[in-house]
């Protein structure tokens, strides 16, 4: 019988998650902080992305860690994926938005992923984002900013590429990119009046 313990930290102005003692378990056998997460509710978008790294480094250690413990309850048998996944967040909210924007970042964007990591060498925040410092950015700021070619400004002049405003709108309904997007043509929408 798995019952449900509550931890001390709290997620601030929201109530603190509950963690069953299963899913204590496996945040101690897999040495996890408890500070990254579900408990703790992040606000920046350094914060998302610190989670999704632990995630991302904790993922595959879930074979080799030491289940066989004798109060693991699975007989030696690793958590599924899942299972790990919703320690820090949502499955589909994985699957559908971190996963994608953190991986475009870590694969495409070079600065402003030592802006996430808050490496010295980054590009200050104004150059970077054209906003400034103490603006909590978030993913879909993150998103329209990768679809914007690396900015917040509606017409994209950074590098005046520009993309279409269904790429834009796609932004805010968490569609993610895919790798083909710089084949896709912009197309114009006429809007007509028949009254």
């Amino acid at each position: 019988m798995v019952q449900s313990v509550a931890s001390t930290v709290s997620s601030g102005a929201d109530s603190p998650s509950v963690f069953t003692a299963r899913e204590l378990l496996m945040i101690n056998i897999l040495d996890l902080d408890i500070q990254v997460t579900r408990q703790v509710q992040a606000i920046h978008l350094r914060d998302y992305y610190k989670k999704y790294c632990v995630l991302t480094s904790t993922l595959p250690k879930i074979a080799t860690a030491p289940w066989q413990h004798p109060d693991s309850g699975r007989d030696g048998k690793p958590p599924i994926e899942k299972e790990v996944i919703e320690l820090f967040i949502g499955k589909s909210a994985w699957h559908n938005s971190w996963m994608p924007k953190f991986n475009r970042v870590v694969q495409h964007f070079p600065e402003m992923k030592k802006w996430l990591e808050d490496d010295p060498t980054a590009e200050l925040t104004k150059k970077l984002w054209g906003r400034d410092q103490d603006q909590l950015f978030k993913l879909n700021q993150l998103q329209f900013w990768m679809d914007n070619n690396g900015t917040l400004d509606v017409g994209g002049s950074k590098k005046s590429k520009g993309k279409s405003k269904a790429q834009d709108s796609a932004v805010g309904t968490g569609v993610a990119s895919g790798s083909g997007e710089g084949k896709k043509k912009k197309k114009k929408s006429v809007v007509s009046s028949t009254r």
